[in-house]
């Protein structure tokens, strides 16, 4: 439909068609980032077609969708998760954006992919200058009879923050 489309469409026939990240088919290209149209390169090497194509943008939104309910539910209450997850799949402007062949939606995907999978790191620096006050010999002196106890708990601390971060 759009002039953006069919150059994202015509880079990705070039790739899977042996001529490279071309413009025309043999002038290499770096007015577009590469990512996107590798992407719809691989939707062509199997036949899948534009209508493939825009469905995995649609699947892309999907995953936002998720993502979003996911990520708020951490930092808020289960009915703000649910309205964010709501807002955001009947957004229209990410509705239209998902139909059209533009990298927007996969981007915003990987994006808040990556922040929900970096989110326990964040909270790890806390974790350890907690862990240190308790270790400490301090920490030990504050009650004789916590001193073991708070050395077991560290280590369950850690444990806890690698499951975090694994989860």
């Amino acid at each position: 439909r759009y002039l953006d489309e069919r150059v994202y469409v015509q880079l990705a026939n070039y790739l899977v068609h042996g001529h490279g990240y071309t413009a025309d088919g043999s002038t290499p290209t770096a007015y577009r980032p590469p990512g996107y149209p590798f992407m719809l390169a691989a939707v062509d090497v199997i036949h899948g077609g534009i209508f493939l194509m825009r469905m995995l943008n649609f699947a892309a939104l999907a995953g936002t969708v998720v993502i979003v309910q996911r990520l708020t539910l951490r930092l808020t209450t289960p009915l703000i998760a649910v309205i964010a997850a709501a807002t955001t799949a009947c957004y229209p402007l990410f509705v239209y954006a998902a139909g059209t062949l533009y990298p927007q939606i996969i981007a915003g995907f990987l994006v808040l992919a990556a922040l929900l999978l970096l989110l326990p790191l964040l909270a790890l620096p806390l974790a350890v200058k907690a862990a240190r006050g308790v270790t400490t010999s301090t920490g030990a002196a504050l009650n004789p009879l916590l001193g073991a106890t708070a050395r077991t708990m560290t280590v369950v601390g850690l444990l806890l923050s690698i499951a975090l971060v694994l989860s």
